[in-house]
Order: structure tokens, then C-alpha cells, then sequence
């Protein structure tokens, strides 16, 4: 064989493995982008969670102690309002009730 025919030879034989090989390298671009998309999701999921955790950091450091409150006293104080403000009403009541029955004597006797 002359190598004008090596060379047709090889060139034929290239084109026809670059032939088989296009699919296959698209498929590898394919996967590189999918593969850069994963990629860039999992950092910023990443980045998320570092922030989220910085801040459950921060709210656990500014956490002011929360107390119990004793609301007893003022459950007493609001029974004792109500039964005075009872009384008050109770006694407007008798006194107006008085001053009419006093009235009512002035009128008629």
C-alpha cells in the first residue's frame, strides 16, 4: 500500500470513529452541564444552611430568659374589683330604692 493510501486509509477509518464517538461526546456534555447544575444547587443549599445555622446561633446567643408569671395576685385583684364594683352597684341600688320609698312618703302621707 502507498501511504496516499495509509492516509485515506487512516482518514476513512478517523471519520468513522469520530462518527461514533459525536453521540457519545454530546452525552458527555450532557452529563458535565447536568452535573455543574447539581453542583451548583448543592452549594447553595450549602450556603443556606450555614446561614440558617449562623442565625439559630445568634438567636441562641441574644436569648433573653424567659420567666414564669405568676398570676395569682392579679386573679385575686380582678375577684376583688368585681366584688367591690357588686357592692358599689348593690348599694346605688338600695340607696335609690330608699329614696324613692322616702319620696313616695313625702307624697302620699
Amino acid at each position: 500500500m502507498s501511504s496516499y493510501q495509509l492516509r485515506a486509509e487512516s482518514k476513512k477509518l478517523k471519520a468513522e470513529a469520530d462518527a461514533e464517538l459525536e453521540p457519545l461526546w454530546q452525552r458527555v456534555s450532557r452529563v458535565r452541564e447536568n452535573s455543574h447544575q447539581e453542583s451548583t444547587k448543592h452549594e447553595r443549599y450549602c450556603r443556606e444552611q450555614r446561614e440558617l445555622l449562623r442565625a439559630l446561633e445568634d438567636l441562641a446567643a441574644n436569648e433573653r430568659m424567659m420567666y414564669e408569671l405568676d398570676n395569682r395576685k392579679d386573679q385575686i385583684m380582678t375577684a376583688c374589683k368585681l366584688a367591690l364594683a357588686n357592692l358599689a352597684m348593690w348599694v346605688r341600688d338600695v340607696r335609690r330604692v330608699g329614696a324613692y320609698e322616702i319620696l313616695a312618703k313625702d307624697k302620699g302621707g
